[in-house]
């Protein structure tokens, strides 16, 4: 038996989000090579599946371990999932995308509409705001910078024309390039977010660590005697008044 060892070198394009928007995607990579067996040429092949994730996590492996010190080095993959699944969540609870970024969005205002609310904010910068009747944005002059603002609500996530409405033009009729976003990564590559929402993240994860051999116990005997134990909830009621404010 001859065995071979490939060796797989993974740039930055194989992990990149290929779809502008997607907050995750699955890349798909297929190893196929050839080999003689007695006079015959044979085709072997396997497939590796990378998950692929745009999220910029709220807390950190560190975090969370510095509150549980006993926390072991081989959970780390499994506490970082918990945290991206806490980002998520978040995320899904605000309708916000908390990852800073440059995108482009799309909308269809109502007839009257004069502000427009990105999905990420707050806005640091807008690139261009186009409308056009039939989606097709490449030869549109962009909107004057001067008719419209997003500073007084850029935390928001506002953006309103001065003097007029956007035009009622049909579906993903106005298209916008903007920077925003809550949590910003450094140049080392780490994620700063605000401290309160830091800190109920790792309060949700500690306590969903500390209760993952409790799933769905409400209650215990002891010496024959019942004993009732926190009801599981599925946020921490202080983590929700911290996602509430965002």
């Amino acid at each position: 038996v001859y065995k071979r060892q490939l060796t797989w070198s993974v740039q930055a394009l194989d992990t990149s989000i290929q779809t502008s928007g997607n907050s995750s995607e699955d890349h798909v990579a297929d190893f196929v090579w050839t080999f003689t067996s007695g006079s015959e040429t044979k085709t072997g092949k396997a497939t590796h599946t990378l998950r692929c994730s745009d999220y910029a996590p709220i807390c950190s492996f560190d975090d969370v371990r510095l509150h549980m010190p006993g926390l072991s080095t081989t959970d780390h993959q499994w506490v970082e999932s918990m945290i991206e699944a806490f980002t998520q969540r978040v995320e899904m609870e605000t309708g916000r995308k908390l990852r800073r970024a440059t995108v482009t969005e799309y909308f269809s205002p109502v007839r009257g509409q004069r502000s427009l609310r990105v999905s990420r904010y707050p806005i640091e910068a807008v690139t261009s705001i186009k409308e056009s009747s039939d989606a097709d944005f490449s030869d549109v002059d962009a909107v004057d910078a001067d008719a419209y603002e997003f500073l007084s609500a850029g935390d928001k996530g506002l953006i309103t024309l001065h003097t007029r409405s956007f035009q009622h033009l049909g579906s993903g009729s106005v298209q916008i390039v903007y920077t925003g976003g809550l949590l910003r990564t450094d140049s080392g590559g780490a994620t700063w977010a605000p401290p309160d929402l830091r800190n109920a993240a790792v309060r949700q994860i500690v306590y969903q660590i500390q209760r993952r051999n409790m799933l769905g116990v409400t209650g215990e005997t002891v010496s024959g005697a019942s004993v009732s134990l926190l009801a599981e909830q599925d946020l921490l009621e202080d983590v929700r008044r911290v996602i509430e404010l965002y």
